[in-house]
């Protein structure tokens, strides 16, 4: 944990209890790690060298490490440090099943840890084999503890490289942030979010690094999508926010396998404002049969809902490029953004002033949905 950052974070006082559970957490670390080094299992180095992660094999910051596919090899091990069943069930590193046998939360999964801001382990993020049988999840994160709450902590805030970064990029993977962090030359504070979406505490702790702006690099897909405009209006106001345009519709990790960092890299440096990618997501989702001068209304008012909760100074920006793309004129769209605002001060729902689009029929609609 670099100096400079951990003055600015506030570090949480821990209870007796509590540090256990932390000491825990970073033998069980160091457990995966020599297991992903062991000789017995090359499976999981072959998986992060084939996907362009080889370097996490060797010494890093990034302590990657390997569960192995035992039901309670981890909970022996910790049990021969002297370790009870209650400090590993409330660690989160021991799971219980239905009659009540306890096994190893993570079990034939790469691992990762996430570390708070003072640098100690305070939980695991898990990638399972790719030809792992069954429908477990992708990853698994460790369950919320007493020291670990998804909601609020950032994988990879420890592991920054700089006291005060230029750039901060937002992931929705550990392995994309790490991605990040190599595409950028540890340039920017690559982060990301534990198996949720970007919350107002996370937008807390990400203003507190004092960078310039914020990149989010999320899944191009519409849960992505979803994520962008949760992050955006959670940050939005504290810092410049953008979104990067990553190619050939893949998340940075997958960038990095097939196109290598020097793409991933410049992908993130020509990221746009995140609020013109809210606005066009709209464009994109809405369906093609949607047309006419109604839909066209519908269309306007999904999208300002988005519109009005921006900080005001990008307002102007997105009337005017929502003028350029529907038949409506700057003022037209103000107004309606004005009724949108006192509907929803009234709580009620106020009827649109637009009845007709001002451009001819024959204009298709961009794409969307109607709420």
């Amino acid at each position: 944990m670099i100096m400079g950052l951990a003055a600015r974070m506030s570090k949480p006082a821990y209870n007796s209890f509590q540090r256990q559970l932390i000491a825990a957490n970073e033998d069980a670390a160091a457990f995966f790690r020599r297991h992903l080094l062991g000789r017995v299992e090359p499976g999981p180095r072959l998986y992060l060298i084939e996907r362009g992660f080889g370097f996490l094999v060797e010494e890093s910051k990034w302590a990657a490490g390997y569960a192995p596919g035992t039901w309670v090899g981890l909970r022996n091990h910790l049990a021969g440090l002297g370790y009870s069943d209650d400090v590993m069930l409330a660690s989160g590193l021991l799971s219980t099943g239905a009659k009540g046998q306890m096994y190893d939360t993570f079990r034939d999964r790469v691992t990762l840890p996430v570390r708070d801001a003072a640098g100690h382990v305070i939980a695991f993020i898990a990638r399972k084999a790719p030809n792992a049988p069954g429908s477990s999840p992708k990853y698994l994160n460790t369950r919320r503890t007493e020291i670990f709450n998804k909601g609020t902590a950032l994988f990879g805030l420890s592991e920054l490289s700089t006291a005060v970064p230029e750039r901060v990029v937002v992931t929705e993977g550990p392995f994309d942030a790490i991605a990040a962090d190599l595409a950028t030359g540890g340039e920017t504070a690559a982060l990301a979010v534990c198996g949720t979406a970007l919350t107002a505490e996370h937008a807390s702790t990400i203003s507190q690094l004092g960078a310039k702006d914020v990149v989010l690099a999320f899944d191009p897909d519409a849960a992505g999508g979803r994520a962008i405009a949760c992050a955006f209006h959670h940050l939005a106001g504290t810092t410049d926010v953008l979104a990067a345009h990553l190619p050939s519709r893949l998340d940075p990790a997958g960038a990095l396998a097939a196109l290598g960092p020097t793409v991933l890299g410049q992908s993130i440096k020509r990221a746009r404002p995140a609020a013109d990618e809210v606005v066009d997501q709209h464009f994109r989702s809405w369906r093609s049969d949607q047309v006419g001068a109604e839909a066209t209304v519908c269309l306007l008012r999904e999208v300002l809902t988005d519109v009005r909760r921006m900080p005001k100074e990008q307002v102007a920006r997105q009337v005017a490029r929502l003028a350029e793309a529907l038949p409506f004129t700057p003022a037209q769209i103000t107004e309606e953004l004005v009724d949108l605002d006192d509907s929803k001060s009234a709580r009620t729902e106020a009827p649109s002033r637009l009845t007709a689009p001002l451009a001819p029929p024959e204009r298709k609609v961009a794409q969307g949905r109607c709420p």
